[in-house]
């Protein structure tokens, strides 16, 4: 086994002997740019590198309009509206957009994590990675949209917010023509098409096309209901059912029929009602109302189907906030966004750790790491009878006790059916249900 450089390449028997020769790259290029970590030999060779960040450059994306400061930055930036990943690791087959990029996850193989958290002890490839980690302890947020003044811990974030704004869509599906904001929202939506399933079930033969749903599949297998309600105490597999069940709680019916001023604490039946007025529009086969967009905003163009919905659209344009937030005097254009403020400092208080990448929150740096897992794709749990790798300590658990355990302790009381996951009686048991209720 050998050790290569990621600087030159060169490959040495020894990690001892590959640590001394990367110091001795880091000493021929002691500055080091805080943005992309590259290194440079001389202090101004790196003030003209930085440039590259801060100018606004001559080179337009004719696809979204971002302007970079060199011509290979605006070759690399098209790539992520082509989806095309030329360099490829050679250890692990992942394809990127950028060779700098490739180089940085090639430290991942050798293990070296030389940037380590004062705080947490959690260790980085770079200092700008760190940096960014350093955030979701002092919860600072440097970049600001102009719009609505929501904060954001990454430039990347903000960007892709902003799109929120202008309602651009600069990723269009070739099949369909539907169009989207981020390439990866495009890249899930034409498995649609093609019907492409590439994230299967450990437990099952079920594949799904996004992570997400494989994850809250999952749930079902291994019994993990992580969505936790603090007031009291019921739990739930999936974050849009525990909002909905803490409006119970709240007393909060944000939706507000436009006829007749009746409230309603979830979309689905707020839709629902609108068909009992005379003149309203036909329904799809779900019962949800297609209401038509005819109220224009005359800044932006954007349509909504109700006067009182473009309303509250056109605060956004204006510099008016008049609804304050007691706990920090923080502004708002509207009285839900203050509402939706104000649960932050609860959520704030309760879930101090956020996920970078998603902002999603969590009570302890343990369930945060956990969840981190699910962004960079780490599978450190390895089974030791078939050597098949888990993201999760129990999604191993499970595993060892469906496949490589003969034991089945959960008895159905109906037929006596036995399980190895209490996830598995639970599904079965539905199947006894139903039978029933069709008797």
């Amino acid at each position: 086994m050998t050790f290569e450089c990621d600087v030159c390449f060169e490959r040495v028997p020894t990690q001892a002997e590959l640590d001394a020769h990367l110091s001795a790259h880091a000493a021929e290029a002691p500055f080091e740019c805080s943005m992309c970590d590259e290194r440079f030999r001389e202090s101004t060779h790196l003030c003209t590198h930085l440039r590259l960040h801060t100018t606004k450059g001559p080179f337009e994306c004719d696809v979204c309009g971002k302007t970079l400061a060199a011509k290979h930055q605006l070759k690399e930036h098209l790539r992520s509206h082509t989806g095309e990943r030329p360099f490829e690791c050679a250890e692990c087959n992942k394809k990127f957009a950028a060779s700098g990029v490739l180089l940085q996850h090639r430290k991942i193989h050798t293990g070296v994590l030389p940037f380590e958290c004062d705080e947490c002890k959690l260790k980085f490839l770079t200092r700008r990675a760190l940096v960014r980690h350093g955030r979701m302890h002092t919860g600072e947020k440097p970049y600001e949209c102009s719009v609505c003044h929501k904060k954001f811990a990454r430039d990347c974030y903000l960007r892709i917010h902003r799109l929120i704004h202008t309602g651009e869509k600069p990723h269009e599906c070739t099949v369909c023509g539907k169009k989207f904001t981020q390439l990866p929202h495009l890249h899930t939506h034409l498995r649609s098409h093609t019907g492409e399933r590439p994230f299967p079930c450990t437990f099952c033969d079920r594949k799904f096309a996004t992570n997400a749903l494989l994850q809250r599949h999952v749930l079902a297998h291994t019994g993990e209901r992580p969505f936790l309600c603090a007031e009291c105490g019921v739990t739930f597999t999936c974050s849009p059912s525990l909002k909905q069940h803490q409006q119970t709680h709240t007393g909060e019916k944000p939706f507000e029929c436009t006829e007749c001023d009746q409230k309603f604490a979830n979309r689905y039946y707020w839709r629902k009602h609108a068909n009992s007025h005379p003149g309203a529009k036909p329904t799809t086969s779900d019962g949800v109302q297609t209401l038509e967009k005819r109220f224009e905003c005359a800044v932006c163009g954007k349509k909504f189907s109700t006067k009182a919905v473009l309303s509250t659209h056109l605060v956004v344009h204006s510099d008016e906030r008049p609804f304050e937030c007691g706990v920090c005097s923080k502004k708002f254009p509207t009285k839900g966004r203050l509402s939706q403020h104000e649960r932050t400092h609860l959520e704030h208080r309760d879930r101090p750790f956020v996920c970078e990448v998603c902002d999603k929150r969590f009570v302890n740096s343990h369930l945060l790491r956990k969840h981190e897992r699910v962004h960079t794709g780490e599978r450190p749990f390895e089974c030791s009878e078939c050597k098949k790798t888990f993201s999760q300590d129990n999604h191993l658990k499970a595993h060892l006790q469906t496949i490589h355990s003969d034991e089945k302790p959960f008895e159905c009381d109906v037929c006596k059916r036995k399980f190895a996951l209490k996830g598995n009686l639970t599904a079965h048991m539905k199947t006894h249900k139903e039978k029933f209720e069709k008797a």
